[in-house]
């Protein structure tokens, strides 16, 4: 064994590493966000005990894509059962980690119990749901033949309770632009609606639009009116801002003039369009 990928920092899956490594000399990869409880600087999330700690020699981000023996593997960022939980996409099997589980009533998401940020482990499978895959490993379950549109019947019985967006109270768009978005390439758009009129899809603004991986921020300068997301409509007002997962569908009805920055999907990214 040359090189050992940790899914996450939990016990069930690091307990043995720091083993596995001495008698191996593996190169350890593990996300950046677990790092810190894997190798000892920080204590696990979860547990009473701490498992013997091991070095992690190459931090992840997320969409690194490894080669082993001609097998591409990539890595899949899919936080919400701990900070740094990956899960592994290798050709037509998704190594799902946590964030699926087969139980005795079947195939289901991420155990709530278990999962301190549910919301952001819904999403996560809004991202596995737009891979290519015939197969899914469980760590809790073993391997299944499920695929995509399987995970995001999950996805869409899960999101109606773990709803995908947030809203925060901000101080002027100092907060706004230091909003942390995991983007590769960012964009910022600058927006005036007028009263009464919707702002929605490029080609129709009575329409939605929904971007596939990028996560959005909008931060309305000036106005009021109303913001649907997805199948919840929350009321905005100026310097309010909200964070907007990917794949969330929205549209903005304008009561009054608005102003409003977004920031996230590259400007001219090809979105799609929907009715609500």
């Amino acid at each position: 064994m040359e090189k050992l990928i940790l899914t996450h920092q939990d016990f069930d899956h690091c307990g043995c590493a720091e083993k596995l490594v001495e008698e191996t000399s593996a190169t350890v990869f593990a996300h950046r966000e677990d790092a810190p409880a894997i190798d000892g600087s920080e204590d696990p999330i979860k547990g009473d005990e701490r498992y013997p700690a091991v070095d992690v020699d190459v931090e992840l981000s997320g969409g690194e894509v490894f080669n082993a023996d001609g097998r591409a593997i990539e890595v899949i960022h899919t936080p919400g059962h701990t900070p740094g939980h990956i899960s592994l996409l290798v050709e037509d099997l998704l190594i799902s980690a946590d964030i699926l589980n087969v139980e005795e009533d079947g195939f289901s998401g991420p155990r709530e119990r278990f999962t301190p940020d549910m919301e952001e482990s819904v999403q996560g499978l809004n991202s596995l749901s737009f891979r290519s895959f015939g197969k899914i490993h469980c760590f809790h379950g073993g391997t299944v033949e499920k695929d995509s549109e399987d995970v995001r019947e999950i996805f869409e019985t899960l999101e109606k309770e773990h709803k995908g967006f947030q809203k925060a109270s901000v101080e002027g768009p100092a907060r706004f632009l230091r909003s942390h978005l995991e983007n590769e390439d960012v964009g910022m758009s600058i927006f005036s609606i007028s009263s009464k009129e919707s702002h929605g899809a490029k080609d129709d603004p009575e329409k939605g639009h929904r971007h596939a991986k990028e996560t959005e921020i909008y931060y309305f300068r000036e106005g009021s009116g109303t913001f649907k997301i997805g199948n919840k409509e929350v009321n905005y007002d100026k310097v309010e801002d909200f964070l907007i997962e990917p794949y969330k569908l929205r549209r903005i009805d304008a009561e009054e003039d608005t102003e409003m920055f977004v920031a996230g999907a590259p400007v001219g990214d090809g979105a799609e369009s929907e009715d609500f």
